[in-house]
């Protein structure tokens, strides 16, 4: 069993627009467009980094308002888009 994916949390939806369309530009490929997440309700993009590893972009509190104390995710703000 390998990796699945990494997921970059951003600030809100506007942000997972904004990654989506840099993504874009940039010729990167997008494995799942902008949408709402089924489960967590938040909005998320899917994409393939040049590894073909999957990664995420994702914005609003559902995977953030099911962790509690230690469980908390590292969030990186200096990421480049």
């Amino acid at each position: 069993m390998g990796l699945h994916r990494l997921a970059f949390v951003r600030g809100e939806w506007n942000d997972v627009l904004k990654a989506a369309d840099t993504m874009g530009r940039e010729g990167v490929k997008i494995d799942v467009t902008p949408w709402r997440h089924g489960i967590t309700r938040g909005t998320t993009t899917c994409f393939f980094d040049p590894s073909g590893n999957r990664n995420e972009t994702f914005a609003g509190l559902g995977y953030l308002a099911q962790l509690k104390g230690s469980r908390l995710p590292a969030i990186y703000t200096n990421a480049i888009y």
